[in-house]
């Protein structure tokens, strides 16, 4: 068997102190969330006009790894990463703090063997989650909220190999969690995101096998969206 693995080039350095300051934000969304429903009740200070809103968007894959190698130092780049689209609904209890309710459903991403003689291919598609988060907002002005997110989702995915019936897919629970930067105008918005999503350890890399070749693939991906949302209530 040839063990594939991530390049990990592109996962330091900066990459790396992203992770940290998104986890750490994630962390601070979860305690201010806790605090805001303490006793059973929101806690609406600073309440705002036109609470609940909706919306949809597009989303993109964003992960820094664009490239997979195995141990005979065959590669498969990224050669293709198609857009996606989301759908969501949420409520703002007050001008810091929200929750949300979303679906996201990912386009198909393609990986191609280079160096191998062959036209293989690896594809990632039918990729989707459905999301709750809770929001930490900091208005800066009446129309400007950077904002911090992170929250609990079920996610899917499937991962096949070209000229090969073997496939693999993986469905279950994990967090999501990003920031966001949000400007509005009257009871409209648009907003764009960077969201981070991290299923359970074990299922973190999943294997497909080949003619006796093992392929070790990352199940999600990491994500940036455009969207715009209606307020309303």
């Amino acid at each position: 068997w040839i063990g594939l693995s991530w390049n990990t080039l592109a996962h330091g350095g900066l990459f790396g102190m992203n992770k940290l300051l998104l986890t750490s934000a994630a962390a601070v969304v979860l305690a201010a969330s806790s605090i805001s429903f303490a006793g059973g009740t929101p806690t609406v200070s600073h309440a705002v006009a036109n609470p609940w809103y909706v919306g949809i968007g597009i989303n993109h894959n964003a992960s820094t790894y664009d490239e997979l190698r195995n141990s005979s130092n065959y590669k498969y780049e990224l050669t293709s990463s198609g857009f996606g689209g989301n759908i969501f609904a949420g409520y703002r209890m007050s001008r810091f703090f929200g929750t949300e309710l979303g679906l996201a459903m990912f386009g198909e991403n393609q990986y191609r063997a280079t160096g191998t003689g062959t036209s293989s291919k690896l594809k990632y598609k039918s990729q989707w989650n459905v999301s709750y988060v809770g929001q930490v907002y900091v208005p800066i002005t009446s129309w400007f909220h950077p904002y911090i997110f992170a929250g609990g989702a079920y996610m899917h995915s499937n991962i096949s190999l070209t000229n090969s019936p073997t496939k693999d897919s993986y469905s279950g629970f994990g967090l999501v969690y990003g920031a966001g930067l949000l400007f509005t105008y009257n009871n409209f918005g648009v907003r764009a995101s960077y969201t981070d999503q991290a299923e359970s350890h074990s299922a973190h890399f999943n294997t497909i096998t080949s003619n006796g070749i093992t392929f070790k693939a990352l199940q999600t991906i990491d994500y940036v969206s455009l969207d715009v949302l209606y307020r309303f209530g």
